[in-house]
């Protein structure tokens, strides 16, 4: 699972930086229960608490196993100017 190996990063977001929301849930269940759009939501007020400026959001439904999904948010962070970081666990 792809939270074994990723985790949050330390927020290191300054006042009007440019970000790229990613929101991923697992099956079309939990994206029709809302899951996706609440994940959404707090992500949306945490940049706002954080005065950041969300330039896209990319929304994924299905397996975290692989996060190829992952490239998208990427290709958008660097189209808006935006800043990408995530903090990759060793596997142990």
């Amino acid at each position: 699972m792809a939270s074994q190996y990723i985790s949050h990063a330390p927020v290191k977001l300054c006042q009007g930086d440019k970000v790229v929301l990613t929101c991923r849930v697992s099956g079309y269940i939990q994206d029709r229960n809302g899951n996706l759009a609440d994940q959404e939501s707090n992500l949306r007020q945490r940049a706002a608490e954080l005065g950041a400026v969300v330039a896209d959001v990319q929304r994924h439904v299905g397996s975290g196993f692989d996060p190829f999904w992952l490239a998208r948010a990427v290709a958008k962070a660097e189209q808006y100017g935006a800043r990408y970081e995530w903090h990759l666990k060793c596997r142990k």
